[in-house]
């Protein structure tokens, strides 16, 4: 389900009859306050979020960052929309959302991100036996789904976690107990480096360079990975 959030009647109309011309049976709902979409986010499970960040009883990146603070919700794709340019940092900075909208609407803007939020919900639903792994904050606990990582890297003794969406730094340890964490989805390419093998796009040995979907920089190929990779029938 996309919610959407906005109380101006003709622009949430818009972005509904966009939805269902990309996708005519995608369930989408419509509210007009925060307080009503708290209860369907409540009641029900939403896969992405059409937020507006200034609505009439609240603020929406307010809003956003309640969300984030439900376990269901913390990675969930939220779309805001906005007129207020000054607003767009923020909102990226404190809650990692997926994508904005700047109003006045572009239809091609909105047609791109509904089509990749239904992609990415559509591969999730494929995933019969999903597994996640659990990133703890300074006691906060978060849960990511091992299908979304694209890569783990090591930088300056520091992981980052890589999806799609986003990048997460998360704390100092090494790669190797990192890996206890994960399955055979995973392979290490390089000592500071783990790729989802799934994510895989093409493997270029004579550059000792990995490129994955979705992503334009390229993740080097250690020396002493290249003849495992070499013997790797799933990367080649």
């Amino acid at each position: 389900m996309i919610l959407i959030v906005e109380d101006n009647l003709i622009q949430a109309n818009y972005i509904l009859d966009i939805v269902k011309d990309v996708k005519h049976d995608m369930e989408v709902r419509h509210v007009t306050t925060i307080k009503e979409a708290k209860k369907v986010a409540e009641d029900h499970d939403v896969g992405a979020f059409f937020l507006d960040i200034q609505l009439t009883d609240g603020s929406g990146i307010d809003f956003a960052l309640d969300l984030r603070s439900i376990t269901a919700y913390h990675f969930t794709p939220i779309v805001f929309i906005t007129g207020v340019k000054t607003k767009e940092l923020e909102a990226f900075r404190n809650t990692h959302c997926y994508d904005y909208i700047m109003k006045p609407f572009s239809y091609d803007k909105i047609e791109a991100i509904v089509k990749s939020l239904y992609l990415n919900r559509a591969i999730r639903e494929e995933k019969k036996d999903e597994r996640h792994v659990v990133l703890e904050f300074k006691g906060i606990r978060q849960k990511v789904n091992l299908d979304d990582i694209a890569y783990i890297e090591n930088r300056q003794r520091k992981l980052y976690i890589v999806t799609l969406n986003e990048e997460i730094k998360y704390k100092t340890m090494s790669l190797t107990k990192f890996s206890e964490s994960l399955d055979d989805r995973f392979i290490q390419v390089h000592q500071s480096c783990l790729v989802n093998k799934s994510f895989v796009e093409r493997v270029d040995l004579s550059t000792s360079s990995i490129i994955l979907q979705g992503f334009e920089e390229e993740i080097p190929i250690g020396k002493s990975y290249k003849r495992m990779i070499k013997e790797n029938d799933e990367l080649l």
